[in-house]
C-alpha cells in the first residue's frame, strides 16, 4: 500500500511574500523620514544664514547713522541684535570722504561680512560700494 504525502507550501511562500513586502515599506518610509528630516535642516540652515545677513546688514544701517551724526565715529563696538552678535569694526579713513566700514553679523555658526566704502558722508551719504566678502580686507585691523 502506498501512502500519498502531501505537503503544503503555500502558507510559508504567502508568510515570506509578507515579510518581504513589510521590509521594503519600512525602508521606504525610513527613507521618507530622513528625507523629511534632512530638508527640515536645510531650511533651518538657511533661515539662521538669512537671519545673520540681517544682523549685518542692520548693524551697517547703524554704523553709516552714526557716521552721518558724526564723522568722528571710530566704530569698533559689538552689539547684540535679534538673539545674535554685530561687530563694527575700526571704521577707516577720516573725515567727510573715503570712509570703510566693515561688518560681521553671527548668529550661532553662521557668519556674513559686509565691507561698505563710502565716497562722502555729508551733506547727503553716497556708498560707493555696498558687498559680502569672506574676509575682511579693507578696514583697519
Amino acid at each position: 500500500m502506498y501512502v500519498i504525502v502531501r505537503r503544503y507550501r503555500n502558507g510559508y511562500v504567502f508568510l515570506v511574500s509578507v515579510l518581504m513586502i513589510s521590509a521594503i515599506v519600512i525602508s521606504i518610509t525610513m527613507s521618507l523620514l530622513l528625507l523629511g528630516l534632512s530638508a527640515e535642516m536645510s531650511g533651518s540652515a538657511v533661515e539662521k544664514s538669512a537671519q545673520a545677513m540681517e544682523i549685518a546688514q542692520s548693524c551697517a544701517e547703524r554704523a553709516i547713522l552714526a557716521l552721518q551724526q558724526g564723522t568722528d565715529y571710530a566704530g569698533d563696538e559689538s552689539l547684540a541684535i535679534h538673539g545674535g552678535t554685530c561687530v563694527i569694526h575700526a571704521i577707516g579713513g577720516s573725515g567727510n570722504t573715503s570712509r570703510v566700514i566693515c561688518i560681521e553679523g553671527i548668529l550661532g555658526r553662521y557668519r556674513h561680512v559686509l565691507e561698505i566704502v563710502i565716497q562722502r558722508v555729508l551733506p547727503s551719504t553716497t556708498v560707493q560700494s555696498f558687498r559680502e566678502v569672506d574676509e575682511i580686507t579693507l578696514c583697519p585691523s
